[in-house]
């Protein structure tokens, strides 16, 4: 569920790399990052600071909406 939690919020608005939620949840995080949820990348040759959604990310949160519906 954490891992929902993240995506979510990368989903709701991002959150910075150096946010209060990137350091108390950065395992999870790192993890989510590591699989795909989530990305700084802007575009193929741009990098930001701001965690986002990836389009693997949000078919992870649907399948688990569905799996708890």
């Amino acid at each position: 569920m954490m891992l929902y939690d993240v995506c979510n919020e990368a989903f709701e608005k991002g959150f910075t790399t150096k946010s209060q939620s990137a350091r108390l949840l950065a395992n999870v995080v790192a993890i989510a990052a590591t699989e795909g949820l989530i990305t700084t990348k802007i575009d193929e040759e741009t990098w930001g600071n701001l965690w986002l959604l990836t389009d693997d990310g949000a078919a992870f949160m649907m399948e688990l909406e569905h799996a708890y519906s």
